[in-house]
Parts: C-alpha cells; sequence; structure tokens
C-alpha cells in the first residue's frame, strides 16, 4: 500500500512539473504604441521571427483614447511528443476615464524564448496555426483594404471574396475586375458597397463584371455624365436603395449579356435605364488619339561596346489640341532618361498626331505634311507602306480585353529603305487604340547602329491603365466568332453555357429511338448545356463573344447507339467515320446554316464537315464488325429525324398546332379517349396528371 501511495505522488509530481512546463510565462519587451486616431480601418496581425524573439505588431487595436498602458500576458504550452506548442498572448489597456469612446492603436511587442517557428496561435482575434521563415513577416488578416487603380477594395479572406468600396475620383470609362490578386491569393469580386461611385460626375461609362451579384445602397448615386454601363452579370443583381438615384439613367443605356434584356427590363431599378440592349460586338471601339493618353516604353542598347549599353524609359503623352491644315490634333510629347549621348532628347514636343477612321496620322514639327503612322483598316494578305517601309499583314484577330473589343494586327516588314537600318524576320503586332507593341512613333521594328530594342509596357488614359503587357499576354480573349444567327421557322440547333429563352422558339431534345426513327420530344423549359433542335418564333442572334465559354468545348446527350453533340467551338469534323476496331457511324446536320455542313479542309484540303459555334450534330452508330468505315451510310439508310410537340401527336419537322384544352395524352404524346382512363399518368393541358381509380 505505502509503495503504491508513492508511486501515486511520484506521478501526481511529474504531472505537475510537466504542467507547470505547459504553462510557461514568457517575457515581453519593447511595447510601443501609436495612436491612430480613427477606427474605420481593418484590423490585422504582424509577425516576424528572429532567432527566438516574436515581433508581435497588432496594427488598428480597438482602445480607449486616453489608454495610458498595455498589458501583455504571453504563455505558452504543449509542445510535447512532436506536438506542435500554443502560443496564446493576452492583450488589455488600463486608462482614467469613463467614458466609453473608442480609438484605435498600432502596438508592438517581442516575446521571447519561442523556438519553434509553426506554433498554434492565439491572440486577439486570430487563433489558428502560423509557420514563420526567420526575417520574413507574416500578415494575418480577416479583411483588408487595397487600392487598384485609384479604386479601393476591401479583400475578405475567409471567403476569398472582394468587394468594391470605393471609386469616386476615375474619370472617364472605369472597367471594374472580376478578380483581385493579392499576396499570392486571389479574389473575386461579389459586390460593389457604398460609397462605390456616388457623387463622380467625372464617370460616363462603367463596366460590371458577371462575378458581380449585389450591388449597395446609392453605389451610384448622382453620376451625373453617365452615359454606358456594361454589366455581365446574366442574373440581375440585387440592389439596395437609391443605386441610381439623380443619376440621369433615363438617357443612359444598359448593355447586358444575350437572353438577359427581359430579366433586367422587368427589375427595378434596372428597367428605368431608358435603353437596355445586348452585348455585341459592335459596342464602340477604343479611340488611338486620346487627351491624356500616355505611353510607357522600356528601351535597351544591347549590341554596342560595353560603355554604350543601357536600358532608359521612353514616356510619350498626348496633352492639349491643335489644328494644323484644317486637321484636328493633339500634340505629341517624348519626355525620356536616355543616357546616350547619341540620342538626345533636346525638344519634348515631338508633332502631334489625328485620326481619320481607323486611320492615325502623325505631322511632324514645323511641317503640315500628314504621314501615315498606323492603318487599322488593312485586311490580311495586304501591304501598307508606313514610315518608309512596306509591311505585310499577316492575320487579324479581334480580342477582348478589359471589357474593350479591340482589333490585333500582325504583321511582318519585307522591305526597308533605310540602308543603314536592319530588322529580324520576326512577326510582330500593333493594337488598336494601343499601338504598337515595340515603338509608338516608328511603328516598325527597326535598331539602329547599336541595336536599340524596345516594348510597351503600359498605355493609361487620365491615369487610368488599359493597357498592361504582362496583363494582356494573360488575359486577353481572342475573339473569332460573329453573333450566331436564328431565322424565325427555320429548324437549327443550338446551346448554351446558361438556360435559353424559352420564348425565342420552340426547343426540342433528343429523347428515344423507335424502328427507323430519332425523336426529338419538345421541352417547355430549355436547360442550360444541353444541346436542343429549335424551331425560332423569331429572328434573332446571339453573340459568343458575350457568353462565358472558358473551359467548354461540348456537351453530349446519348441514347441507343445515337449521340447528340452540342459544340461550343467551332470546329471541323472528318467527313467519313468509322475505322479498324472502331464502331462505324455517320455525323448528321439537321440545320441548314451557312455555318454547318460540308466543307473543304483549310488544313488537310480533304472534304470535311463544319459545325459552327453553338450548333449541334448526330452522330449515329451502328454495328459493323467485318468492314469498318467503308460505308458512310448504314445498310439500313439513315434514321429518320422526328420533332414531337409536347401534348401533340407525332409529327416530322412541322410542329402542329397547339392542341384544344382538356385533350388528354399518354405520356408518348399520343391523343387518347379521356371518357374512362385506366390506372396511370397522363398529361392534360401541359401538366402531368395521375389516375387512380377510387374502389368502392
Amino acid at each position: 500500500m505505502k509503495k503504491t501511495l508513492l508511486l501515486f505522488l511520484a506521478m501526481l509530481l511529474l504531472m505537475g512539473a510537466r504542467t507547470a512546463a505547459d504553462a510557461q510565462e514568457l517575457t515581453v519587451s519593447d511595447i510601443e504604441f501609436i495612436n491612430n486616431g480613427y477606427y474605420d480601418e481593418h484590423p490585422m496581425i504582424i509577425l516576424t521571427k528572429e532567432g527566438s524573439a516574436l515581433n508581435v505588431h497588432l496594427m488598428n487595436y480597438p482602445a480607449h483614447p486616453y489608454t495610458e498602458e498595455f498589458v501583455i500576458t504571453p504563455k505558452m504550452s504543449g509542445g510535447n511528443d512532436g506536438e506542435p506548442c500554443s502560443v496564446s498572448i493576452g492583450v488589455s489597456y488600463i486608462n482614467n476615464s469613463e467614458t466609453a469612446i473608442i480609438t484605435t492603436f498600432n502596438v508592438s511587442f517581442n516575446v521571447h524564448d519561442i523556438e519553434a517557428n509553426s506554433f498554434y496561435f492565439s491572440c486577439w482575434w486570430y487563433k489558428g496555426m502560423v509557420s514563420l521563415t526567420e526575417g520574413e513577416p507574416l500578415e494575418l488578416w480577416e479583411n483588408k483594404k487595397i487600392s487598384k487603380d485609384g479604386v479601393i477594395y476591401v479583400l475578405d479572406n475567409k471567403t476569398k471574396t472582394a468587394t468594391l468600396s470605393s471609386g469616386r475620383y476615375v474619370e472617364g470609362e472605369y472597367n471594374i475586375p472580376s478578380e483581385l490578386d493579392y499576396g499570392g491569393q486571389t479574389f473575386t469580386l461579389t459586390s460593389i458597397e457604398y460609397p462605390a461611385f456616388a457623387d463622380n460626375s467625372s464617370l460616363t461609362s462603367v463596366i460590371i463584371p458577371k462575378s458581380v451579384t449585389n450591388i449597395g445602397a446609392a453605389a451610384f448615386y448622382r453620376c451625373s455624365n453617365l452615359t454606358d454601363l456594361y454589366c455581365y452579370a446574366e442574373n440581375v443583381p440585387t440592389t439596395g436603395i437609391n443605386v441610381f438615384t439623380e443619376t440621369p439613367i433615363a438617357s443612359a443605356t444598359l448593355h447586358v449579356p444575350a437572353g438577359s434584356v427581359e430579366k433586367y427590363k422587368t427589375t427595378s431599378p434596372w428597367s428605368e435605364f431608358g435603353n437596355i440592349v445586348e452585348m455585341t460586338t459592335s459596342r464602340k471601339i477604343l479611340p488611338f488619339v486620346q487627351d491624356g493618353k500616355v505611353w510607357s516604353y522600356k528601351a535597351k542598347r544591347l549590341l554596342a561596346s560595353p560603355e554604350y549599353q543601357a536600358e532608359w524609359d521612353e514616356i510619350y503623352s498626348l496633352e492639349g489640341d491643335t489644328v494644323i491644315d484644317s486637321h484636328q490634333c493633339l500634340k505629341l510629347y517624348l519626355t525620356s532618361n536616355c543616357p546616350d549621348k547619341y540620342l538626345p532628347i533636346d525638344y519634348p514636343y515631338t508633332g502631334a498626331l489625328y485620326e481619320d477612321g481607323k486611320k492615325v496620322y502623325y505631322i511632324a514639327p514645323n511641317s503640315t505634311t500628314p504621314a501615315l503612322l498606323y492603318d487599322f483598316s488593312c485586311e490580311s494578305g495586304t501591304i501598307v507602306k508606313v514610315n518608309n517601309f512596306e509591311l505585310g499583314i499577316n492575320e487579324r484577330k479581334l480580342v477582348k480585353y478589359r471589357g474593350e473589343y479591340l482589333t490585333v494586327i500582325a504583321w511582318t516588314p519585307i522591305e526597308l529603305d533605310e540602308p543603314d537600318a536592319y530588322t529580324y524576320g520576326n512577326q510582330y503586332y500593333w493594337i488598336e487604340g494601343i499601338g504598337s507593341e515595340i515603338d509608338l512613333m516608328n511603328a516598325t521594328p527597326v535598331w539602329y547602329d547599336g541595336g536599340i530594342s524596345k516594348y510597351l509596357v503600359t498605355c493609361k488614359l487620365n491615369g487610368q491603365i488599359i493597357y498592361d503587357k504582362d496583363d494582356f499576354l494573360t488575359s486577353a480573349q481572342i475573339v473569332t466568332e460573329a453573333p450566331v444567327t436564328f431565322t424565325k421557322d427555320q429548324i437549327a440547333t443550338i446551346i448554351l453555357p446558361t438556360e435559353p429563352d424559352a420564348s425565342k422558339g420552340k426547343y426540342y431534345r433528343l429523347d428515344r429511338c423507335e424502328d427507323n426513327q430519332i425523336i426529338f420530344e419538345q421541352e417547355l423549359q430549355p436547360r442550360a448545356r444541353v444541346p436542343y433542335i429549335i424551331v425560332p418564333a423569331e429572328d434573332f442572334s446571339i453573340d459568343p463573344n458575350a457568353l462565358n465559354l472558358e473551359g467548354l468545348h461540348s456537351d453530349t446527350v446519348s441514347i441507343e447507339g445515337v449521340s447528340f453533340i452540342g459544340s461550343y467551338v467551332r470546329e471541323e469534323l472528318p467527313a467519313l467515320t468509322g475505322e479498324d476496331g472502331v464502331e462505324s457511324s455517320y455525323i448528321d446536320f439537321i440545320d441548314t446554316t451557312p455555318d454547318c455542313g460540308p466543307s473543304i479542309s483549310a488544313e488537310t484540303g480533304k472534304e470535311s464537315l463544319l459545325i459552327g459555334t453553338l450548333r449541334a450534330y448526330l452522330i449515329v452508330k451502328w454495328d459493323d464488325p467485318i468492314d469498318h468505315g467503308s460505308p458512310s451510310v448504314p445498310p439500313f439508310g439513315k434514321k429518320e429525324i422526328v420533332l414531337k410537340d409536347f401534348k401533340t401527336e407525332i409529327n416530322s419537322l412541322t410542329p402542329d398546332p397547339s392542341p384544344r384544352r382538356g385533350e388528354v395524352f399518354d405520356l408518348q404524346g399520343r391523343r387518347i379517349d379521356n371518357s374512362k382512363l385506366p390506372r396511370g399518368i397522363y398529361i392534360k393541358d401541359g401538366k402531368k396528371v395521375v389516375v387512380c381509380p377510387i374502389s368502392r
């Protein structure tokens, strides 16, 4: 008994010793606090580890304005048996006032004797694991304000979402980004909150990304010069009170995605816009010659002897108008920090620019003769002479960048009149509204003695970035599709990434095969990402460029060896299908629109089949184990495609009028005598009904 008691006491002592170790008091030094004097910033903790010392910086800590002292009580526990230790820091303050006023402080202090770099950390509002790297600060925050292009955003670190908070001082057109990057993380913009753009009389146009689901009260209050609002949200964002109060939206245009016009027209306050239209690629193109536009280029001299090699900046700006020989121009200025004595910049004024259609002209100082600088109307395969150079135009592409549709022209210099100049046979680009990627004025890749190369870094308009080299390379989307047209009563096919507009016509989905027929049933509420045959009730068009097709290629519905495939992209298909080891099949097109049907492959020169964007086609397979691929049509002939109206009998490709009220059909669409119906499910007046006779 005595031995047992001694053993028990020894165990208690050991447990007590461990408990004491688990509750180790840490030492604190260098306490400093600064009174910020306001309480509208978001709290943040910054941790920095140096050896065994942990520097803790509490930003915007709420406390009484007459605080005389902060009391810091850190403790460390755990860290046994390979488990991470826990560092807990209590913070309190001492003041002699009884008032309830609160302000914010920045509080800094060092906590000593922490050897571990990874531990569970508890202080103020934060509780969680932290992993520190010696000497590198770690920010802990829930919400944080950041500034981008002069606009304030608030980031939510838990939901990884962002809110636009203030854009009162932006000018002209502003493109709200759908995502913001901070600290290696991406935050999706979902909300626009007060004050946002309230009282901004300089805002003329704004682009709202599709990610926005809520717009707060008075976000666009008294924007007296707003003329255009582009909202890419397919579902109408919710709004607070007075969103557009005292803003002249009755004379403004609201641009919305294809198929969403009716939603906005029937939802207040959006319905108060004087004009609500679908977005198309034909909306205004960014002009080139604009007052307040600034181009920033980086230049290098690479091929000269080492003492002449250098890098410098060249800044072009358009400021102030002038009239030269009846041409309304803007003055062009150039500033540079070039260190090369052979390339002095003695005269900042470098001439004037004016725009005529899609051509840009340059007039040199002390001259009245315009010279062509850019021709954005040139077509592929043509030759354009610019600055004594002949340029072969290789390709024109339409790209969507920051909400604008811009033409990008790829070209190669084919003749050089300057005997001392040389170039490499590379391909270069002009960007409509932006200019040359390599030199604003030469517009051509010419390097004179010493090998000078340049590239465009940014282009700004009134201080707002409209082009950023790295951003353009990663986010510009090539637009290759014209609007897809649908003609009243002409059978066509359709697939959309969003729910189609049911009012546009009759939609038929692949349902089953019967005998030698492929049956399509009418669907009253068409769904997203399902291919349909459509009989339009009116002429309409859909702009693929206004849809989010990123990552989409096709969606398929398959039954009994038949696949109905909706394609989100234009593509070529092989004219003949089937090969050894593969089931034989044929491709069938339902519509006869120009973007679907037989073609000749531009790549191979062979027969092919073309399927247009947002269209659908059939692949019909059959088992042919002996002779794969030789027949393009099966021995039984092509299956007949039949459309079946909802609530009517089967009809071939011309839907019948709607049935009379009270008529009853079975689930196969056959009209039946309703005088005495057996137990079962039927369709009456467009609804399913269950017949269940009552036993008496």
